[in-house]
């Protein structure tokens, strides 16, 4: 027990005669201190922990207390800003000075009214701006405020640039040429932007979304395009220029190119498909016409080949079919390595036509029953030439033209008309030349008999990367060999 003692003297006829001690308990006093101590010292510990700046504001605003986040927020030393400094002072914005205040004399009067927690512009004394979140209520028994203030600025700026970000999306969305939408995988139409609506002759997005209750029985002319196409989104997730037949508000029929992609949910199921459209009927028309003129074209130009390649053969009986299947085994070679169609085409059509520059042979020398003088050889040889100019002014058989030209060149520049080497020489001319020389080992001449198709082809690969084309004959080889082609 701690005690606290008062002495005093008894006096009697001015003598001290004894004293009172009066003994006085005071452990409770002590001990609540001792608390009250401990728990200021708790209470202050908190506020300086705390990652967020704190202040005990008095009545007149005055600051009594601060941590030291909120000093560094403010930019002031301690005796700077403690007991010196009002919290009005840092309020960047009268507006929010004015309701501020008003809300400090009202959270004295009537707690309940104003409110705990709002937004402001904080000024630094640097003069820098902070949005900062405050959050003040009264400490009980007092008419002192205790204020946590969180900087938001940073939070404020993400905002900021996603509303910007979405006005941005907004801006695209409604104004984009393309078609824009989303969907669900049964064919209900999430959201979709004004040109997709307009794609399909609806007046606005709002009659179109009512209109429409499935797109594979309302927008597409072939269900089963439908299907097809979420089947591929559903294997690969995405389909991009997916082509397909749709049916306008008025009926009538347009081709749409759509570029879509899944949207799934954490567990991998599909929630929506979203994408764009445009609308390609005057292409797929185009392309349909240009088609059309083509396979016309491809027609004439094959039956005016045909009428050279049997004029050629009329002047040289013992070539009759050579130039037929000289072209079958290079379209068959071209084909084989993976040439576009436009290439293979050209192929065939050389080979058909190759020894067209032989008109200005004497027919006597083509037929000659023996082997030829070097005076006979060099008329030969300007058949490729000859092939040329025959065809060179024509447009549509210039890329032909240029194939007959080169197709006597070899790899080691050993050929003729003009002793090209290898890349120099089209690879279109090298398939043909390969397919020229099988076939005329193979087949029988005026000057001697067939040598069979097995010579023919160790003759190519003897050469191969010599005088003939690695690629072009390792092809050759793997259609005679392994694939069962014929010379017919």
């Amino acid at each position: 027990m701690q005690q606290s003692g008062i002495i005093s003297s008894l006096i009697e006829n001015d003598e001290v005669v004894g004293t009172i001690t009066i003994i006085e308990d005071v452990t409770c006093r002590v001990a609540s201190e001792r608390l009250l101590s401990e728990s200021e010292e708790m209470y202050r510990t908190i506020f300086e922990a705390t990652g967020t700046a704190m202040l005990i504001v008095e009545e007149d605003t005055t600051i009594s207390y601060a941590n030291e986040n909120a000093l560094r927020l403010a930019g002031y030393s301690r005796d700077e800003f403690v007991g010196k400094k009002r919290w009005t002072e840092f309020v960047a914005d009268r507006e929010d000075l004015e309701r501020m205040t008003k809300y400090h004399y009202l959270r004295r009067q009537n707690p309940d009214e104003a409110p705990k927690t709002y937004e402001f512009r904080l000024k630094n004394r640097d003069g820098r701006i902070y949005h900062v979140l405050l959050n003040a209520s009264i400490i009980p028994g007092t008419k002192r405020s205790v204020i946590s203030l969180q900087d938001i600025t940073a939070l404020k700026e993400i905002q900021k640039r996603l509303t910007q970000s979405e006005e941005r999306y907004r801006s695209i969305f409604e104004n984009a040429v393309e078609g824009i939408f989303q969907t669900t995988p049964d064919g209900k139409i999430i959201s979709i932007n004004p040109s997709f609506a307009g794609i399909f002759g609806y007046a606005s997005v709002e009659e179109m979304i009512t209109s429409v209750s499935d797109l594979s029985m309302d927008i597409y002319v072939n269900s089963e395009d439908r299907e097809r196409f979420k089947a591929l989104i559903e294997e690969k997730g995405e389909v991009k220029a997916f082509e397909v037949e749709t049916r306008k508000k008025d009926g009538s029929h347009i081709w749409v190119s759509s570029n879509v992609r899944a949207v799934r949910d954490e567990k991998g199921n599909i929630m929506f498909y979203e994408g764009t459209v445009e609308d390609i009927t005057a292409r797929k028309k185009s392309d349909m016409d240009l088609k059309d003129s083509f396979d016309r074209l491809r027609k004439t130009i094959g039956s005016i080949i045909d009428v050279i390649s049997m004029a050629v053969e009329v002047r040289d009986p013992y070539t009759a079919g050579h130039q037929k299947k000289v072209a079958n085994l290079a379209r068959s070679i071209a084909k084989q390595m993976g040439l576009p169609p436009m290439q293979v085409e050209y192929v065939r059509m050389a080979g058909a036509i190759h020894d067209l520059g032989k008109i200005s042979v004497p027919a006597e020398i083509l037929s000659m029953p023996r082997r030829l003088t070097e005076m006979e050889f060099e008329l030969v040889k300007q058949h490729p030439e000859i092939g040329y100019n025959v065809l060179k002014n024509i447009d549509d058989l210039k890329n032909v033209a240029m194939i007959i030209m080169q197709h006597h060149e070899r790899l080691d520049g050993s050929g003729y008309p003009n002793g090209l080497k290898g890349d120099e020489i089209l690879l279109e001319a090298r398939i043909l030349a390969v397919a020229d020389v099988v076939e005329a080992i193979a087949s029988h001449r005026p000057y001697r008999p067939a040598f069979g198709i097995e010579y023919a082809l160790e003759e190519i690969e003897k050469n191969a990367g010599i005088l003939y084309d690695k690629d072009v004959v390792r092809t050759c080889l793997d259609l005679f060999r392994n694939k069962g082609f014929r010379l017919e």
